[in-house]
């Protein structure tokens, strides 16, 4: 017998608000919604409707919602029932019913504190942090060894005490609640405003700061719970070795349910355009982008039939019903591939038929090695609107950016695919058809003969961050990821001088600017003052270069690095100048300027070097250009993949 009335918020009567309260853990404040006038489902939509925030929330509510974890859980069950469109799912709901059930404790039951054994916090490791009641979060908090730490030296009293165990049971903080307190006030506003123990005010805040680093830890770590350990200089492996764990299993293991679970919640969170797909019709990708053999089959395959397969999927649930899915003909072909009001960088596949044709005549190329390669590229816009297609899509032929200049942000490439962590905390492979000239710096060569295994070692890496990592700029990024990836596949990154500055700065930031850091020697040669320059227009970037050129002939060679690393800014002001040509900032030098800067004195002497082809015609934004990395259509992102 199904519990409400209706899936359809607008059907429900008072008693299918209880029942959603209920189910909730929040039933008890059922009297107060018919208090603020909420008698039936209409009104309960008009309501939360606008709610856009937890403060919006205290303001509607304030009169019975006074406890952080209740306020905590109401918001998330009403947002819950906005993201689907005031449409009930009951089965996303039954885990957490579920763990409800297994806290046997009343909210005010102080009895585990007293006389309970303490839970190994081995076994707490074990598990996904999300699903621990609030008796096991306590047990969690006072094994942790930083909390162990934090005493009174004059009273020699420990910072966490009964009382605050006591709070957290009766303010029922669950995993779920405990990884998403964000900062030490919350304690503060929520949690212990009346609490307020014999030591200073001081070690208050200090256990404020470790509680809510702890819960920023997990988050970081997948939402799980792991010892104490520096993440600065640490990887997957690491925690791994540290917290006892196999190295054949980087992190404790989940059910495959609650694996597809996390994947399927990652792409909801990922996109607004997915928001109408049932859980059943996301199953599919989230099998492909949670084990190692779905991701060998569907993504990192070396034929391109998986890749058909899976647009032939997406097409049978567009014609089964799902929302906002059309992979028809050729005319659809640019939502496709991932084109939506990118202006065409060259000339892409049209539609799947051309890409597959592409592929062919790639895959001849297969010799006895693959390069790997490090890729340094522009962060890509607006990620909230991309449709599943583009979000999921194996091929990337496109690069999505806004009119001005975000961040950068690296990858790697291995053979034809592009593989990336970002903030949609997920790691989809994707074959590269794009001649938009993203930089990419060779670090190593693999056999072919060993492609699968080195195939088998990154699906590894993908499926263990896809399922417990979430992107954090600090703990989980990018560069991160890269070194786990370089880690797995027994590559070094020995770069130096301005290359490792900007590697390194990317491992601790998450992302960098157009910043060039100068080394001393170029200065001295060229007659540099500045030790970093911030480039602002494709013109100062193409000027530089060629002055550089003119007193250091073989830059390329002798500064390989920073030679790269100039080429990564100038392949993002050309593309910039695809998206808005008729902005001058974006457009490259001309010929007639490239032979003035390079010190060339007539167009015969002008051989171009590693400047590459001119025309003799041109505006500076088109095929004629005087840019000394030369055009990206006669630079071919995929021509030097192997």
């Amino acid at each position: 017998m199904k519990p409400l009335k209706s899936d359809r918020v607008q059907d429900w009567n008072k008693k299918d608000i209880q029942t959603w309260l209920s189910l909730n853990g929040l039933s008890e404040y059922y009297i107060d919604f018919v208090e603020c006038g909420i008698t039936d489902g209409s009104l309960l939509k008009n309501k939360i409707g606008g709610i856009s925030s937890e403060q919006d929330l205290k303001n509607w509510v304030s009169n019975f919602v006074f406890a952080f974890g209740h306020l905590r859980k109401l918001y998330s069950a009403i947002n819950h029932l906005k993201d689907n469109a005031f449409v009930f799912n009951m089965e996303s709901v039954n885990f957490e019913s579920e763990r409800q059930k297994n806290d046997k404790l009343s909210g005010k039951s102080s009895s585990f504190v007293s006389k309970a054994t303490v839970i190994d916090s081995g076994m707490i490791r074990n598990r996904d942090v999300r699903t621990l009641t609030a008796h096991e979060v306590v047990s969690l908090i006072r094994n942790d060894s930083r909390i162990v730490k934090l005493k009174d030296e004059n009273l020699g009293i420990g910072a966490w005490s009964k009382e605050h165990e006591e709070t957290f049971l009766s303010h029922k903080i669950d995993g779920q609640i405990f990884i998403n307190i964000t900062k030490p006030s919350d304690y503060g506003d929520y949690v212990f405003d009346k609490l307020r123990p014999v030591y200073s005010d001081g070690l208050r805040a200090e256990l404020f700061e470790t509680l809510t680093k702890i819960s920023q830890d997990i988050y970081g770590n997948g939402y799980r719970y792991v010892d104490p350990i520096d993440r600065s200089s640490t990887t997957v492996s690491d925690i791994i070795s540290q917290s006892g764990q196999s190295s054949d299993s980087s992190f404790p293991l989940l059910t495959h349910q609650e694996q597809l679970g996390v994947i399927i919640g990652k792409i909801r969170q990922s996109s607004k355009k997915v928001q109408n797909m049932s859980d059943d019709d996301l199953k599919e990708y989230a099998e492909n982008l949670c084990t190692i053999e779905g991701l060998k089959k569907a993504y990192l395959n070396k034929e391109f039939n998986a890749i058909k397969k899976l647009f032939s999927s997406m097409r049978n649930i567009s014609q089964h019903g799902s929302k906002g899915f059309s992979l028809n003909s050729k005319s659809e072909s640019k939502s496709l591939i991932g084109m939506t009001d990118s202006a065409s960088l060259d000339k892409l596949p049209s539609d799947i038929e051309e890409a597959e044709e592409l592929s062919k005549k790639l895959a001849t190329r297969f010799r006895d090695t693959i390069k790997v390669k490090l890729v340094i590229a522009e962060i890509a816009k607006n990620k909230k609107e991309r449709t599943m297609r583009r979000l999921l899509s194996p091929i990337m032929s496109s690069v999505s950016m806004s009119p001005q200049f975000g961040l950068f942000h690296s990858g790697v490439i291995l053979g034809p695919w592009l593989i990336e962590w970002n903030s949609s905390s997920l790691c989809i492979p994707r074959r590269c058809y794009s001649n938009a000239a993203t930089l990419a710096i060779d670090i190593q060569e693999i056999s072919t003969k060993n492609l699968d295994v080195a195939i088998e070692k990154v699906s590894q890496v993908i499926s263990e961050w896809n399922v417990h990592r979430a992107y954090s700029q600090h703990s989980s990024n990018c560069q991160h990821f890269v070194d786990d990836i370089c880690k797995a596949l027994g590559i070094k990154m020995n770069f130096s001088g301005s290359m490792q500055h900007y590697v390194e700065k990317l491992r601790t930031k998450g992302l960098c600017n157009i910043r060039w850091r100068v080394p001393d020697d170029i200065r001295e040669l060229v007659g540099i003052k500045e030790k970093k320059i911030t480039f602002y227009t494709h013109k100062q970037l193409d000027i530089l270069v060629c002055t550089i050129l003119s007193k250091i002939p073989d830059f390329q060679e002798k500064y390989e690095e920073d030679y790269m690393l100039l080429k990564s800014f100038d392949r993002a002001f050309w593309l910039r100048s695809f998206k808005s040509p008729q902005n001058a900032n974006y457009h490259a030098i001309t010929p007639e300027e490239n032979r003035k800067y390079s010190g060339l004195k007539s167009e015969d002497d002008d051989d171009m070097g590693v400047f590459g082809e001119c025309d003799d015609e041109g505006d500076g934004n088109g095929d004629g250009t005087g840019c000394p990395f030369g055009h990206p259509e006669s630079r071919s992102f995929t021509a030097d993949w192997w």
